[in-house]
């Protein structure tokens, strides 16, 4: 193959003379006619050849040239330079006036340190180990089917560079890995009309670096169709990259620092070529990007790093990739093609949107990887399908996968779930979601593996799920009608933990550790395992359903109120070993409330016998139900509350119970009303006050009674029947039959008061009775072994109403019954 060479070194000297040589024929000719030039003889090396008269003629050069400069274009017509398959050096100015035409083809060479002025129309041929310069004035105009090439050569613009039609531009190898470069300076433009694409030659095995460096405007201003960066130009740019129409394809990656000003429906591809391991595309600080068309990533792997000023995702892979979305920046991700991370950093200072059906993958690159995204504060992640964010070890190698909302992360589209899976290894976990920010749920559900919640989970519409681990520290705000199902996993909440909203959690079934505070709890089927829960002030737990529940090795605190409806019992269970506990505490102010028959079991299958107890500080209650409901006799007993029994009855088979604090009974007919049994007589202690009220006072009358205490309990301390006076003219006066039955009888309350007995009592040891009524009253009291046979023990009067005595003959007797009257 000719070179033709445009060259600025030293060349041998072609003519003797040295200075301007200039040309003469204005009928055309041959540069290397000696006739045609003024002195004669063509230009050498050390002249400026100057081709100026007015004509319209060409000059044809039909071998090698080297000169100093050249001056083309005269003020008339025009004068067109023409050289063949030929080397021209030129190693000075290289000026062509606005009616000079240098006609760049014929795969000539241009070769040398030139500067170009005016317009040079490049059709084919060849820059080799040329510098070459466009002034501010210059043109450089790549026109023409010919492809035009750079060997070992630098075009530094500063004009305009201007390329339409379909020859192609690129970088040829001249061995030893030299550079090509094209270098679009501040100010200068390179406006391409065409869709032509780079090429890279490096035949005979010699790798070179080729660059296009953009200061200036690098502008797509014609051409629908892509100009492709093939996969081995590095693309630098801290200009502007503007796509009128049409779209660029980087293949080899960039470094950016500027502006891409993109138009409606145009596209700046981050696609790598096939062939090569990987492509870098960095972006600096001061990124930007404008218009309406598309930063697009849409296949192979890649790597991004720096400030991104948004982009769209369609398919494809970033890789070891470290980044951040921008603020007032968008990263899109859409289409249905699945989308993967590789040991890559994504931060979001901007706007991360998700829509279409692709799901969003975190993949192993072997030991020691990681992926973790981050929306920062300020930062929105919107998600708008319900595509699911993915795991995968690949070949075993877990790594730590990590979602971390420090600013507001949204589900607003979508009916279904998008699920995070929850994966863990070995005690590892792999797999969770961190918020210190909000996360909205206004659509959908959003499914979390482990989940740490520090700021604000709001569900508006929709739910949350957590089938794994959930630890909250901050704020759940549960609007109007919203369930979250807590289903199974560890689930805790902190000290700082707040429950807003008038939603409500929910535990439906599965093994269930919840530890912490809670304010709205519904119960329906499955077990508190290992459990330490509070139910808060002003909250409520509902345990509802035919569903058994289960209660193993778990403490539960109710500072609220406990509602149990419907027939499902609940189980407190061994958990398989020595030493574990199930602990009921209702605390001094709280409500738990049997609305129900159902009952509490012990269950000790597989032989661990385990400590547990019920514990009532503040009020415990039977509000409903017509039959019993059973503290077992393996739940230790004790209150020191108030025991409101309203209807049916509470049977207490602890043998040890302790009651104290208030009894009351609620009376609602003659055959409706609390009662409260023990099912180990003499053994159970009874203190404390003992009331009675009316709930329905309609078809009540004196003379009717109410078993309220079967079986009884031991009195052991003073027991006071107060608050006896019940409204609508009846008060009750309590019977005690034996070691503590109690009958609660009505009377007119204008008929005289019958006195009150109490009793304390030891075995084998003598009863010391207290007899209280009205003052100046005498008193008759009887005693009984079996209630049916009475004996007259004393008659005495009392001014005060108190009389107490002791009755020696008490230990002689199984059982012992006292009764006494007021005497006329």
């Amino acid at each position: 193959m000719k070179w033709l060479v445009l060259s600025l070194v030293v060349a041998a000297a072609l003519s003797s003379h040295a200075g301007i040589v200039t040309w003469t024929n204005t009928s055309g000719g041959n540069w290397n006619t000696s006739a045609n030039w003024t002195p004669a003889g063509p230009p050498g090396a050390a002249d400026t050849a100057v081709i100026t008269n007015d004509g319209t003629y060409t000059v044809t050069i039909s071998a090698d040239a080297a000169v100093t400069g050249i001056t083309l274009g005269g003020s008339t017509g025009t004068q067109t330079l023409a050289p063949a398959s030929v080397t021209i050096t030129v190693n000075g100015p290289l000026s062509i006036r606005s009616h000079g035409v240098f006609q760049f083809a014929n795969d000539a060479t241009l070769s040398g340190v030139a500067t170009l002025t005016g317009t040079l129309h490049w059709l084919s041929g060849y820059l080799r180990e040329c510098n070459f310069t466009v002034n501010s004035d210059g043109v450089l105009s790549l026109s023409g089917t010919g492809s035009k090439a750079l060997l070992h050569s630098a075009v530094n613009n500063h004009g305009t560079i201007r390329w339409a039609d379909s020859g192609s531009l690129g970088a040829i190898s001249v061995g030893g890995g030299l550079l090509a470069a094209i270098t679009n300076r501040a100010g200068g433009v390179f406006d391409i009309q065409t869709d032509a694409g780079f090429f890279y030659n490096n035949s005979g095995g010699f790798d070179f670096p080729f660059v296009l460096h953009n200061a200036g405007t690098l502008r797509k201003s014609a051409g629908t169709g892509t100009n492709v960066f093939i996969g081995r130009l590095l693309f630098e740019n801290q200009g502007q990259v503007v796509l009128d129409q049409g779209a660029f394809r980087f293949e080899y990656g960039f470094t950016n620092n500027g502006i891409f000003q993109l138009a409606s429906n145009t596209t700046a591809h981050l696609a790598k070529d096939a062939n090569l391991p990987t492509a870098t595309y960095g972006f600096g600080p001061s990124s930007q990007k404008t218009g309406g068309g598309s930063l697009l990533i849409s296949s192979g792997a890649i790597t991004l790093l720096g400030t991104v000023p948004g982009f769209d995702w369609t398919g494809g892979m970033l890789d070891n990739s470290d980044f951040t979305i921008a603020t007032n920046a968008t990263c899109t991700l859409k289409a249905n093609d699945p989308k993967y991370l590789r040991n890559t950093i994504l931060r979001n200072a901007g706007r991360l949107l998700w829509t279409g059906d692709g799901d969003l993958w975190g993949l192993s690159a072997g030991g020691g990887s990681y992926v973790n995204i981050t929306n920062l504060a300020g930062g929105e992640f919107e998600i708008q399908t319900d595509a699911d964010l993915n795991w995968n070890s690949q070949g075993g190698f877990y790594f730590p996968f990590v979602l971390h909302n420090a600013g507001l992360l949204r589900k607003t589209a979508g009916s279904g779930e998008t699920v995070i899976p929850a994966t863990e290894l070995t005690g590892r976990q792999y797999m969770r979601v961190v918020n210190t920010g909000t996360i909205s749920i206004e659509q959908g559900a959003l499914v979390f593996p482990i989940f740490d919640n520090e700021g604000t989970l709001t569900i508006q519409n929709g739910t949350a799920q957590f089938p794994s681990s959930f630890h909250n520290n901050g704020v759940l705000d549960l609007a109007s009608n919203m369930v979250i199902n807590l289903a199974g996993g560890d689930l805790s909440f902190g000290p700082n933990s707040q429950v807003t909203g008038e939603g409500q959690l929910a535990i439906p079934s599965g093994d269930v550790t919840l530890n912490g505070s809670v304010r709205n709890l519904l119960w329906t089927g499955g077990r508190l395992v290992n459990s330490t829960l509070t139910i808060a002030t002003n909250g409520t737990l509902t345990i509802e359903g035919s569903a058994e529940k289960g209660i193993v090795f778990s403490t539960l605190n109710n500072a609220g109120t406990v509602r149990w409806t419907g027939t499902g019992n609940v189980r407190a269970k061994s958990a398989g070993v020595t030493n574990n506990t199930v602990l009921i505490t209702n605390l001094p102010g709280a409500v738990f409330d049997f609305q129900t028959d159902a009952d509490f079991l012990y269950d000790d299958s597989g032989g661990f016998v385990f400590l547990c107890a019920f514990d009532n500080r503040g009020t415990l209650r039977k509000s409903f139900g017509t039959a019993d409901s059973l503290f077992p006799a393996n739940m230790l007993f004790t209150s020191s509350g108030q025991m409101d029994l309203q209807t049916g009855g509470l049977v207490i088979g602890d043998g040890s119970a302790k009651i104290g604090g208030e009894l009351l009974f609620g009376i609602t007919s003659p055959t409706v009303f609390g009662q409260l049994s023990v099912n180990v007589p003499r053994k159970v202690t009874v203190s404390g006050i003992v009331r009675a009220r009316l709930i329905n006072p309609i078809g009540l009358s004196a003379g009717d009674s109410f078993g309220v205490l079967h079986q009884g309990g031991l009195f052991r301390n003073k027991v006071v029947f107060a608050g006896r006076n019940l409204g609508n003219g009846l008060v009750y006066d309590p019977v005690v039959l034996g070691v503590g039955a109690v009958t609660l009888v009505l009377r007119a309350a204008n008929h005289p008061t019958p006195p009150v007995i109490s009793l304390s009592y030891a075995p084998l040891l003598p009863a010391f009775v207290l007899v209280e009524g009205q003052t100046n009253s005498t008193f008759r009291f009887d005693a009984s072994a079996d209630l049916s046979q009475w004996t007259a023990l004393y008659t005495n009067s009392a001014p005060d109403g108190v009389w107490e005595f002791c009755d020696e003959h008490a230990p002689g007797f199984p059982f012992r019954f006292y009764r006494a009257a007021t005497q006329p």
